[in-house]
């Protein structure tokens, strides 16, 4: 008897035991199913196979519910098994469409890259469903409907990233335009008007030629907005004298007064006889000139370059050819290292003052401060208390030269005689030395101090701010290590 139970618990057991073995496994399907559509979204399925992959993404959406809902496995299984197919459909079908919607997909990711999506979002939505259309007639087997969707939604596409790259390259001139119609400016300024619309036109045609070239295109958009800022503002200042809240003769003189300080700017002479013609030539030459001025020190500069890498390689051939030290490897490390100490001294000071503080700038061997921030009240040598924080700048400037003379230059403008001048600039060159050797404590053997009143100008006395620039203390800060060349 007891060997009939045992025998019945064991056949229970187990019948119990494969039942548990053909339960499935549900979250290693789930886990199956989701790296199937992984593997769909991989290849674009979703664009190319959107009916397969809707399908197997709406099963595998409505598994998840059923295992939060407790439903039973089999049931929650074999909606997993019917997701699989359908992305297992959907790679197929996305790995078919490869060659028929390549084109389509190139040009989609040059749109996106120009941000279609945002610049030209009625064109993206109807590519995306050109796009769409194609690619459910492929999963029909319907090939030609696709091939013609897939050519639509490329021309589309196309389309698309044109329009984005003109937002990029010519919204801003598009905007401007259309605000200066709405302020007619048209009215007022119609030749301009014409003008910037012409290079925006230009601009357009260019991009559309090669949508890629946007650099004229650029310019040429640039062009577009400098012209409607103009004609807006002529368009004011027409309507102003037209309301009589300006007159032509003050527009006029307005105009002369900012070409004026164009020239005081350029440092020209002003003339008794104002020509705006002679003016604008004298500025575009003085321009040209700086320019010439500009290339002659890039030039200077480049050579310098040209000259320090010689010697190193002077001491690189000489290293090759005699193997150790030589009075010509000494002279040429000596040369190398001097320079570089000098542009490291060079760089400290320079660091020292901000822009409204003083300029610093190299002058053959030595170093020349211009103090633009030191005031002095009219008249006055006297030095107070708001020139102290530069005042102690210099004592460390001239700290980093252990070895070095100074010299201190007062400087004036034009106005008043030649000998007051002479004493005003000598006074102001003094007080800077003084506080120098008895407040910092230089020694006095080590610095001297000039007047030079008048005698050498900066800028044009016959402006104001011309002698504004002109009123100033130099200080020169002159290395005696003869090797130091800056």
């Amino acid at each position: 008897m007891t060997n009939l139970l045992n025998g019945a618990l064991v056949t229970v057991a187990l019948a119990f035991a494969a039942l548990a073995l053909a339960e499935p496994n549900v979250d290693e399907h789930l886990a199956a199913v989701e790296a199937s559509q992984a593997a769909a979204s991989a290849l674009n399925a979703q664009l190319l196979a959107p009916m397969n992959y809707q399908n197997g993404s709406d099963e595998l959406d409505r598994a998840r519910r059923d295992m939060q809902a407790g439903q039973s496995a089999e049931q929650v299984s074999d909606r997993l098994t019917h997701a699989e197919d359908s992305f297992d459909k959907a790679i197929a079908a996305a790995n078919a469409a490869r060659g028929i919607f390549d084109e389509a997909l190139t040009q989609r990711q040059g749109a996106e890259i120009a941000k279609a999506p945002e610049l030209a979002g009625a064109l993206w939505a109807k590519a995306e469903k050109e796009l769409g259309n194609a690619a459910r007639a492929l999963e029909k087997n319907r090939e030609p409907a696709a091939l013609d969707g897939a050519a639509r939604s490329t021309a589309v596409y196309a389309e698309a990233e044109l329009e984005a790259i003109k937002a990029i390259v010519v919204g801003e001139a598009r905007r401007l335009l259309s605000n200066a119609t709405r302020l007619r400016a048209d009215r007022y300024a119609p030749l301009t008007m014409d003008r910037a619309r012409g290079l925006l036109l230009e601009a357009e045609q260019k991009l559309a030629t090669d949508r890629y070239a946007i650099s004229q295109p650029r310019e040429l958009a640039q062009q577009s907005v400098d012209a409607t800022q103009l004609a807006v503002y002529l368009a004011d200042s027409v309507r102003r004298v037209q309301n009589k809240q300006l007159s032509l003769e003050e527009m006029l003189l307005d105009w002369q007064e900012r070409l004026q300080q164009i020239a005081s700017a350029a440092e020209l002479q002003k003339d008794a006889a104002f020509s705006p013609d002679a003016t604008t030539d004298k500025v575009v030459n003085r321009i040209e000139e700086l320019r010439a001025s500009e290339a002659l020190l890039s030039e200077d500069l480049s050579n310098a370059r040209q000259y320090i890498a010689s010697l190193e390689d002077e001491i690189r051939v000489l290293d090759d050819r005699l193997g150790g030290t030589t009075a010509a490897r000494d002279a040429a490390v000596i040369r190398l290292e001097a320079q570089a100490r000098a542009r490291e001294q060079y760089n400290q000071v320079r660091n020292l003052f901000d822009d409204d503080q003083a300029l610093v700038v190299r002058d053959s061997d030595k170093i020349v401060l211009r103090l633009v921030g030191l005031q002095f009240a009219s008249g006055s040598a006297e030095l107070d208390s708001s020139n102290e924080l530069l005042l102690n700048k210099l004592e460390r400037a001239i700290a980093v030269f252990p070895r070095c003379d100074v010299v201190v230059e007062g400087h004036t403008d034009s106005t008043g005689s030649d000998a007051m001048n002479i004493r005003l600039s000598q006074a102001r060159a003094d007080s800077v030395m003084k506080f120098l050797t008895v407040d910092k404590n230089i020694p006095g053997f080590r610095i001297r101090a000039v007047g030079y009143g008048d005698s050498r100008p900066i800028a044009n006395n016959e402006n104001k701010e011309g002698r504004d620039r002109n009123r100033r203390i130099d200080m020169l800060i002159i290395p005696k290590d003869t090797e130091n060349s800056f």
